[in-house]
């Protein structure tokens, strides 16, 4: 009777400490997940910080930008030679 109470109480045990290890080793997946996931979403903010950065850059050139200035007129004359 011991016998069967000791065997009862190391399955047990293995159980529980089997299913510890499972736990522990889900949240170590879990938390490099999170790591890659918020270095991924700086990354990416990064990123749109810099393209928002060269929008605003090229919007302030071409609003400096003189269309008048450079007679784009005359660079825009008609091109017989070209057959459409």
């Amino acid at each position: 009777m011991i016998w069967i109470e000791t065997e009862f109480a190391v399955i047990t045990g293995s159980v529980v400490l089997a299913l510890a290890f499972v736990v522990l080793y889900f949240q170590v997946v879990k938390i490099q997940d999170s790591k890659k996931a918020r270095s991924r979403l700086i990354r990416f903010e990064h990123s749109i910080q810099f393209n928002q950065s060269q929008i605003i850059k090229r919007k302030n050139h071409l609003d400096r930008y003189n269309f008048l200035a450079y007679n784009l007129d005359e660079a825009l004359i008609i091109q017989p030679e070209i057959v459409v």
